[in-house]
């Protein structure tokens, strides 16, 4: 579905903490739009692979009401997330240039890694890409090329189960060579409000993880290993 820059599919607007990466923890506001062309294995947002007609929004009445979110819990960040917000590039500049020129609030823009826009990416204060590893069922080796566009403040992330996706993200991490920070994550089970087991799994996935990067007698240098902590709090649901 093509939209004009005026318009924007939107399916949730919050409040709440980062939960992946260097800022973890950090209250941000999420501005999630829908719409994404990848099918990976163990996505945490599911329901955002359809776009859906009755949640196009105006561009401007988003960028207003995110901007009014921060300004009610004293927040300094909001993120643009998904499914794929690099599917509307107009409107991402749209949307940072009016919270620039208002409040001058630090956008946070989280891509697959898919796509790639350099004003978007130069808009933004910190750009988050993902590279599909081998557990995800999406891997594309064309995404490493972006790799050399990442400056020393954004972020690339790697969901690991096992052994192969490792090796992938050992890969990444050389191609990439200091140039900013990597996130490695243990894959997302599927955690509902009441999977107290399968948050232990996460765990679980997590410590073995810990262990497996501290013991493989590599150099893992501006790496962070952190678990999915939205998905372990609040688990697989929409935040409305």
């Amino acid at each position: 579905m093509g939209l004009p820059r005026e318009k924007l599919p939107v399916l949730e607007q919050f409040v709440s903490i980062q939960g992946e990466g260097k800022n973890l923890g950090t209250p941000y506001v999420f501005v999630r739009v829908g719409g994404c062309p990848l099918r990976c294995r163990f996505c945490d947002s599911e329901y955002t692979w359809t776009l859906k007609k009755d949640s196009i929004m105006s561009t401007e009445a988003v960028a207003k009401l995110a901007l009014s979110q921060a300004e009610a819990h004293s927040i300094d960040w909001i993120s643009v997330t998904g499914g794929e917000p690099l599917m509307y590039p107009e409107q991402m500049k749209m949307l940072m240039q009016h919270w620039w020129d208002k409040g001058g609030i630090k956008t946070h823009i989280e891509t697959s890694g898919r796509f790639y826009d350099a004003e978007v990416h130069n808009m933004c204060d910190l750009w988050s890409m993902d590279i599909k590893t081998p557990c995800t069922n999406e891997v594309n080796e064309k995404d490493l090329d972006h790799l050399r566009f990442m400056r020393s403040g954004d972020q690339v992330k790697c969901l690991i189960e096992g052994d192969a996706d490792l090796e992938y993200a050992r890969r990444v991490h050389i191609l990439l060579d200091g140039r900013c920070t990597m996130v490695l994550q243990p894959f997302n089970v599927n955690v509902d409000d009441t999977g107290t087991d399968k948050s232990l799994v996460l765990l679980e996935q997590y410590n073995w993880l810990v262990k497996k990067v501290l013991g493989a007698g590599m150099v893992w240098s501006n790496t962070i290993i952190t678990p999915q902590v939205h998905v372990l709090a609040f688990g697989n649901t929409p935040a409305t």
